[in-house]
């Protein structure tokens, strides 16, 4: 009778472990594993309105928040994201300038628009300036190459159909200046709607500083955002 009494015990046991495993591999189905996250970390400093923000930019899965500086977070959550026309310019030495249209860029940072470029005595420069988008960060996947002399800027008004297929895609890229012509600027506009409208992001290259390398635009809020662009040769 004992031995019976052990035998039913030890079945009871291995019953009621296999249960409780059952249970655990119930728990953890009933609790997907969390996505994958990549996050980058990087310092960036941007001003506005003449005031200087120094600022950590956090990408996570493409979305960009701003860290250690609760005064800007707070402007950027408030006005400057809200700000359909918002346009940023890429200064020389890093920083990212914000400007509440691209009139007003234009004008602080003495850009013409591409009808007033004009110089008829100088067609024979040839290319000045190119300018690389990439599909992915880092220039990688997918790219397309634009050039622009003197009178002869490149433009696309929406990336969306042929030959492209690159529409909100473009998360890196390349602008150098190919001339050693010494009193023009290439200026590459980016635009995020088709037909140069929304918010813009604008860089420069010139002889004194010819190439401008740009690895993940979502450090610049605008990684996957272009639709449109022109790029043109202009003087200094």
């Amino acid at each position: 009778m004992k031995k019976i009494f052990n035998y039913l015990l030890v079945n009871c046991v291995i019953i009621l472990g296999l249960a409780s495993c059952g249970n655990e591999n119930d728990i953890q189905d009933g609790f997907p594993e969390a996505p994958n996250q990549t996050t980058e970390i990087s310092e960036i400093h941007t001003i506005y309105k003449g005031v200087d923000y120094f600022v950590k930019s956090e990408v996570i899965n493409d979305s960009v928040v701003f860290l250690g500086n609760e005064e800007f977070q707070s402007l950027y959550n408030n006005i400057l994201s809200k700000n359909e026309n918002l346009s940023m310019y890429y200064n020389e030495d890093g920083s990212l300038e914000y400007f509440d249209s691209y009139e007003e860029l234009a004008v602080a940072k003495n850009i013409l628009s591409v009808n007033d470029n004009t110089s008829p005595t100088l067609k024979t420069t040839g290319v000045m300036t190119k300018v690389t988008f990439w599909d992915d960060k880092n220039y990688k996947d997918r790219a397309f190459s634009f050039l622009a002399g003197l009178n002869s800027y490149e433009s696309v008004t929406q990336f969306r159909d042929k030959p492209y297929y690159f529409n909100d895609k473009c998360s890196s890229l390349k602008l150098e200046y190919t001339s050693n012509s010494l009193g023009y600027k290439g200026v590459v506009r980016m635009y995020e709607h088709d037909n140069f409208r929304g918010k813009c992001l604008v860089f420069e290259v010139s002889y004194y500083s010819p190439k401008r390398d740009i690895s993940n635009l979502n450090n610049h809020s605008f990684g996957d955002k272009m639709t449109s662009f022109i790029l043109d040769v202009q003087p200094l």
